[in-house]
This record gives C-alpha cells, sequence and structure tokens, in this order.
C-alpha cells in the first residue's frame, strides 16, 4: 500500500501544474461565517529533450461545491511558483465537513508552437460546524459547606453529545455526565457537593464542560459562577419564585424554610436597592421547624436587570431570645419595554421585484447600557439580499440608538409583515431577545406609476409651506 501512495505522489508532482499545498484560515467555520483558502501553485513545466519552454496560456482556477463556485482565469504566466487566495461564504447548510474540489489547468506554450494541456487536482476538506454555546445556572448562589443543588445547562446554541462537567466545587459523583444536548435545550441535575476545602464568602465557581460537537470533534469550555459560601449551615433558605420589575412597582414573591428549632416572630428586612413599600420590615410570624412558607411583599427596585444577589436580614426570637442573621438571594430583575425598532425604506414607494434598502433603527429606551446587541429581519414577502440576514450592533448605551440596512427585494404587493428579531445582553450578562411585527406597504408596478403623480403634488405642497412659513 505505501508504494502505491509513494507512486501515485511521484505521479502527482510530475506534472507540469501541481497544487503544493493549501491551507484553510480557520479550522473550522459556522453558516454565515466568510473564510478563504489559500493555494500553493507550482508552475514548473517538465519538458522532454528538444522542447523549449515559453509560457502558460489561460492560466484557470476552478471549483464547483456547497462552499465554491468559482470558474475564473489568471490569464498567461511565467514558469513560477503563486500563492492565491480564494474565498468563500458559508450558507445555511448542515454540519459536517465539506470537500471542496479545485482544478487548476493550463496551457503549456512550446517555441515550435505547440500546447500541451495540463491540469491538477486536489479535494479540500472544510469543516461546517454549530459550536455550542452554553449556560449554566443553579437553584440556589447561596452554599454551604455541604449540601445538594440543581444545576441547569442549556445550549444557546449548537449540538454536544458526551458532556461532562467537573468543578472547583466538589460533586459527589466526581462529575456530571449528559448524553446530548441540541440548541435552545436545557437539561437539569440534582447534585450533591462539598466545599469544605474552599473559603469562606463570595467565590468564582469555575465549572469545566468537556464534549464533542457535531462532527466529532473534541472540546472544552468553563463557565465561571459568583456564589455566596458559608461553612455554618444556614439557618433559613429562601429562594425568589418570581421576578420583580426595573424601576416599578412589582410583587417580590420568596419562599422561606426554617432549617432550625422553632422560630416566632421572623420578620425581614430589605437591601438598600430594595424598598418594601408597607414599611422597613415584613412581618412573616411564626415559623415552625423544617416548615416552608411562601409570601408576597409589594416593593420598588432600583436594581438593574438581570440577577443581582442582594443580603437581607432575617430578625426572629428563639427561646425567648432575640437572633438575627445576614441572608443572600439571587434577585431576579426585568425591564419592560426597553428596546423598539423602526423601519425606514428607501426608495419609496416599495415596488415588486425592484431593490430597495430597508433601515433597522434600533433605540435603546432602557436606564442602563446593553451589550452584544444584534438585529434581524425575516419576512417572506421579501427576499433578504444579504449573506446573513442578522447585523451585529455591539453596545448601545441608553437613550441611544442604531441604525442596520438591509438590501431588499420584496416579492408580494400588499401590506407585508416583517419581522425584526433584536438580541442582547442586559448588564449581568444574562442573553435577552426580543421580536416586533412591522407592517409595510409594497406596490405593484402600475401603482407606482399611478402614485408619480400625487407624489410630485405633495412636494409642491410642501414646498410652498416653506416658503409661506419663511415670509411669516
Amino acid at each position: 500500500m505505501k508504494r502505491i501512495i509513494l507512486v501515485l505522489l511521484l505521479i502527482m508532482v510530475s506534472y507540469s501544474i501541481s497544487i503544493t499545498s493549501w491551507s484553510t484560515d480557520k479550522p473550522s467555520y459556522e453558516p454565515g461565517d466568510s473564510g478563504y483558502i489559500t493555494l500553493n501553485i507550482n508552475l514548473i513545466p517538465t519538458l522532454k529533450q528538444g522542447e523549449t519552454f515559453v509560457r502558460y496560456q489561460s492560466v484557470n482556477i476552478k471549483s464547483y461545491s456547497a462552499l465554491l463556485n468559482i470558474d475564473t482565469t489568471l490569464g498567461n504566466m511565467d514558469k513560477n511558483t503563486i500563492t492565491v487566495s480564494i474565498p468563500f461564504n458559508v450558507g445555511d447548510i448542515h454540519d459536517g465537513i465539506y470537500g471542496i474540489n479545485i482544478q487548476v489547468s493550463g496551457l503549456m506554450e512550446l517555441n515550435d508552437g505547440t500546447t500541451k494541456f495540463d491540469t491538477s487536482k486536489t479535494i479540500i476538506p472544510v469543516k461546517i460546524v454549530r459550536e455550542p454555546v452554553f449556560k449554566i445556572t443553579l437553584d440556589s448562589y447561596n452554599l454551604h459547606k455541604k449540601g445538594s443543588l440543581t444545576l441547569n445547562l442549556c445550549s444557546l446554541k449548537g449540538r454536544a453529545k458526551s458532556i461532562t462537567i467537573t468543578s472547583s466545587l466538589n460533586f459527589d459523583s466526581g462529575l456530571i455526565y449528559i448524553d446530548e444536548i441540541n440548541a435552545s435545550q436545557c437539561v437539569e441535575k440534582t447534585i450533591t457537593y462539598n466545599a469544605e476545602m474552599l473559603n469562606e464568602g463570595d467565590q468564582n465557581i469555575v465549572f469545566t464542560i468537556n464534549y464533542k460537537n457535531n462532527v466529532g470533534d473534541k472540546e472544552k469550555t468553563t463557565i465561571t459562577i459568583p456564589v455566596t459560601l458559608s461553612k455554618d449551615d444556614s439557618r433559613f433558605s429562601i429562594k425568589q419564585e418570581n421576578y420583580i420589575l426595573h424601576k416599578q412597582n412589582s410583587v417580590l414573591k420568596l419562599d422561606i424554610e426554617n432549617l432550625g428549632n422553632n422560630a416566632e416572630n421572623v420578620r425581614i428586612y430589605a437591601p438598600g436597592e430594595i424598598s418594601f413599600l408597607t414599611g422597613t420590615e415584613y412581618n412573616i410570624g411564626e415559623l415552625p421547624s423544617h416548615v416552608k412558607k411562601t409570601f408576597e411583599i409589594p416593593v420598588y427596585s432600583t436594581l438593574n436587570p438581570g440577577i443581582t444577589k442582594e443580603t437581607f436580614i432575617i430578625k426572629w426570637k428563639e427561646d425567648g431570645k432575640d437572633k438575627e442573621e445576614n441572608i443572600v438571594i439571587p434577585i431576579n430583575v426585568h425591564s419592560k419595554d426597553s428596546i423598539s425598532v423602526y423601519l425606514e425604506a428607501n426608495p419609496l414607494p416599495l415596488t415588486i421585484n425592484k431593490k430597495a434598502t430597508l433601515s433597522v433603527v434600533t433605540a435603546n429606551k432602557a436606564s442602563y447600557s446593553m451589550s452584544a446587541v444584534s438585529v434581524s429581519i425575516d419576512s417572506d414577502g421579501l427576499q433578504i439580499l444579504e449573506v446573513d440576514n442578522k447585523k451585529f450592533i455591539g453596545s448601545l448605551d441608553d437613550d441611544d440608538f442604531s441604525s442596520q440596512q438591509f438590501s431588499i427585494l420584496p416579492t408580494k404587493t400588499g401590506k407585508i409583515n416583517v419581522t425584526v428579531t433584536v438580541h442582547y445582553k442586559d448588564p449581568s450578562g444574562k442573553e435577552l431577545t426580543k421580536k416586533f411585527i412591522k407592517e409595510i406597504n409594497v406596490y405593484d408596478q402600475k401603482e407606482e406609476s399611478n402614485m408619480l403623480p400625487y407624489i410630485v403634488v405633495l412636494i409642491v405642497v410642501i414646498i410652498g409651506i416653506y416658503v409661506w412659513w419663511r415670509k411669516k
């Protein structure tokens, strides 16, 4: 077998034209990515006795594949070694390894006027894979020296298999194993842990995720989650059951469990950025040993949207003695109507089968800045003439806006619905998505021509009003 391969290699390098090596700018690509292939091409003629080389005529590069479709001529060339970069775009295709067939050919011109056709071919494997983006949440961020918690692993994008999770928080089982997770799917695991080796106070717990992506490559990523670690067993366990609103009156719903002896006259006091609307404290009342109780408090909060750990004070009486404990509760805050979008088209009126530009204005109406902002559009009445219908904005400060342009081709007439999707992260890093349905009008060619006189009249009226205003 080795001899056969050696013979094939000798035959390949004996060509006058040969692709000696190739490379890609990235090891793998995702749908919507752009990339390029670099070819090193050897144009060194192999001549018989008595032949004299003049030049290569019409050196051509050709490829037809799912990723690349080109047929380009480099022209006439002398003997040389050249490097050529070929760009390509990845469409919305399935994950996998795709072969790009590339052929380099040309005519070798000799001094007697004759020509010889020569060619070299190669197949370049290109890996297309939607790499997973993971998110881990815990049911409690206030941990003790030993205990149990529920871990929720979500894949925001991409598919993964044979997933193992280890952590600086020692799991009693050693690791968490998940067979498979698909995009936009979450898997919940309940684990027991031992944190006796960690220091008390605020800690960053590192979770290491090993997995195989959708084409079988072994990958690894880490996620760091801040928690508060207490070596003493907490007297009370408190969890939030809903979310509260940013700078609006809302209701804070909490679950409390007494993990110790009977407690009387149990009261809770809020931190600085959460105000109880009923007073400085809320009286929970009597709480027997190992009993849970759910209660609701009207509040006003200035906390930024996202999940923020806040320290509450619990006071109670036990065996006639006053006692007090500080407890950290992750508070989930939402913001209403923080994003607005507006559409502007040019030229107007929009006409079927006539190219136009649709500007999407994204405005941040929240009282906080946003990061990783992107906007995408979709409509069954429009053809989006872009490589990707999603455009990245970046950061968007409060009371700021950004305009992104999309080349479109209307394919229907009448009132067309356009779905505008905005992705962004709030100050806590939480990823949020908002969708808007906007309506635009598309006319046919006749309607456009019929509207021309009305547009002219409207322009004349506007000019007349402007002249009258100037005189006034």
